[in-house]
């Protein structure tokens, strides 16, 4: 049996599992072999831009370039085709605005944004939290 891991190093294809952890801050890629030995990481920041007080945005192709930059790093020492399954994670509450064809038309407004302050507090006060959820789930 393999490790940690509940199938068997024999049952599988491939010998190496693939982390992506994409945050507010930076993407962190790691391998691990089926035994769950770190196998190769790497790290990679992005900045919050701040245009204007109380704005938090991020260019989404620094996101990608980044990305693709920790994880050629973290799978130096091993065969790419033995890759065996790749997870993915993300952070949350950004919203990317995308045209038909899915280009980006605006920086991410992330999650640490807080333009919107006087707008959240308008709806509280005259809609309530409890309708907000009832249509939205949050």
């Amino acid at each position: 049996m393999g490790g940690i891991f509940p199938v068997g190093k024999r049952e599988l294809a491939s010998d190496y599992l693939l982390g992506i952890d994409l945050g507010t801050m930076g993407v962190k890629s790691t391998v691990y072999d089926l035994d769950g030995k770190n196998m190769g990481s790497a790290f990679r920041e992005y900045p919050i831009e701040s245009p204007f007080p109380s704005w938090a945005e991020q260019d989404q192709t620094r996101w990608w370039h980044e990305t693709v930059s920790s994880i050629n790093e973290a799978t130096r020492k091993i065969r790419v085709d033995q890759i065996a399954a790749i997870g993915i994670c993300g952070q949350g509450h950004g919203m990317t605005a995308l045209d038909k064809d899915g280009k980006v038309l605006y920086p991410c407004i992330t999650w640490v944004d807080q333009r919107t302050t006087n707008q959240v507090h308008w709806v509280m006060e005259h809609i309530g939290q409890k309708r907000v959820f009832e249509i939205s789930g949050l």
